[in-house]
């Protein structure tokens, strides 16, 4: 029971993160896009990512998804717009989260015996 609750949440966290693409892509007015597509290809980008072997794929991760999602983007500068905000969703905000949750001091639990 505990391991389908943990697997219904993994899932959903991972659907909302690779989904981010996808909404950032409508939000520039690029709509003849298919969702499916576009989470797939946001895999795919995470995967060659991960081959670099520096903190969050910096430069490998740029450079997938420029040549990636340069064939739905016509423009340079709504790529680049694009690059950059999904960068900032998917990297910059998770360390600045955790940044913050670092900085929390959580109450101690004082236990009886």
């Amino acid at each position: 029971k505990l391991l389908l609750k943990i697997s219904a949440i993994t899932f959903v966290q991972l659907a909302v993160y690779y989904i981010i693409p996808y909404f950032i892509l409508l939000s520039l007015g690029v709509t003849h896009v298919n969702v499916i597509m576009v989470i797939s290809m946001h895999v795919l980008i995470v995967m060659v990512a991960s081959l670099f072997p520096i903190p969050g794929g910096a430069g490998g991760a740029e450079y997938s998804f420029s040549v990636i999602f340069s064939s739905f983007i016509g423009t340079g500068s709504k790529l680049v717009l694009a690059m950059l905000l999904w960068r900032i969703v998917t990297y910059y905000f998770g360390m600045l989260s955790g940044l913050i949750a670092m900085l929390i001091q959580p109450k101690r639990i004082v236990t009886k015996k």
